[in-house]
C-alpha cells in the first residue's frame, strides 16, 4: 500500500506465524500453523526479494495499521489472524 500523498509505503505479508503459539514446533512440522498478516514498512524490505500485488481496491477501503495488536480494518471490519 503506498501513500504517496503521505510518503508511505507499507508492505503486507501474508506469511507470518506466531512462535508464541501453543505448541508451535509441533504443529509447524505437521503444517497445522496458523498465517497471520503482518505489516511493515516498505524499507525494511529494500534488498531483499519482494512481490508487489496491484489490488485495485477502491479509495473507500481504509488500512488502519496502528493498533495495540497491529489489527487491519478493511472496510471497517477488523480481520482476525489467518483472514
Amino acid at each position: 500500500y503506498e501513500d504517496k500523498a503521505r510518503g508511505e509505503d507499507w508492505v503486507f505479508n501474508y506469511g507470518m506465524f506466531s512462535f508464541n503459539t501453543p505448541h508451535f514446533i509441533y504443529r509447524f512440522v505437521k503444517g497445522e500453523t496458523d498465517y497471520e498478516l503482518g505489516v511493515t514498512r516498505y524499507p525494511y524490505f529494500e534488498g531483499q526479494l519482494c512481490y508487489a500485488w496491484f489490488l485495485g481496491l477502491s479509495a473507500d477501503i481504509e488500512f488502519d495499521y496502528f493498533g495495540k495488536t497491529g489489527a487491519q480494518k478493511i472496510a471497517g471490519r477488523e480481520l482476525s489472524a489467518g483472514e
